[in-house]
């Protein structure tokens, strides 16, 4: 990308004093947008300032009735000059950079950038990267066989001090019979109950299981 330079001295020079005395205002501000546009339009394209009506036209983007008049307000104060196929800025060479000037520095430019993203590959890929990933490596299998001798001493140490019982310990089993109180106040008052209507017949005493159908 390039400039399209203006002499800040512009606003008040004598050609611009003079195109303000020729023209109304909507055809002086015609005139500095077509100055301005094809400023631009000749440094993007490299024309050294020359241009021609077809493409004044294309890149003013005005009525070309009043893009006419602009181009001849412009010549007859002095910042374009007329040729024989167009126009071309006055005194360009004097602000502007030439179109070759122009290449070599976007030429320049290019290599400059070329040549750091090279040198910064070669860093990335011989120098730094390669050499960084080495020492992590080494150093992740180091810890990963510091780590696993430990686990397994520590899985030794720790296995001896909760033994499995060669034979398992069977629960303890509950009292039968009506000597036991039993925990629940209904069953003893029923187990009772029970005791007392057999004595009364003279029927021997029984032994009540606790836990039977009934609970």
């Amino acid at each position: 990308m390039g400039w399209f330079r203006s002499d800040d001295g512009l606003p008040e020079h004598a050609k611009a004093d003079a195109l303000v005395e020729r023209c109304t205002p909507q055809q002086l501000a015609a005139a500095w947008m077509t100055w301005l546009h094809l400023g631009c339009d000749c440094r993007a394209r490299g024309t050294d300032g020359v241009f021609t009506r077809a493409r004044a036209l294309r890149a003013v983007r005005l009525p070309q009735a009043v893009v006419e008049r602009a181009l001849d307000d412009l010549t007859a104060v002095g910042l374009l000059d007329k040729g024989e196929e167009g126009w071309t800025f006055h005194g360009w060479l004097e602000y502007q950079p030439s179109a070759e000037e122009e290449d070599e520095r976007r030429e320049s430019i290019r290599r400059k950038r070329s040549d750091a993203g090279r040198r910064g590959n070669e860093v990335r890929w011989k120098g730094g990267s390669q050499t960084d990933r080495k020492p992590i490596a080494n150093a992740s299998q180091t810890d990963r066989k510091g780590v696993a001798p430990g686990s397994q001493e520590d899985r030794k140490s720790i296995a001896p001090s909760h033994p499995i019982p060669s034979h398992p310990i069977s629960p303890p089993t509950p009292s039968r019979g009506l000597d036991v109180p039993s925990a629940d106040p209904l069953k003893a008052a029923a187990r009772a109950k029970l005791e007392a209507s057999l004595a009364r017949v003279g029927a021997p005493r029984l032994a009540i299981v606790d836990g039977g159908s009934d609970g």
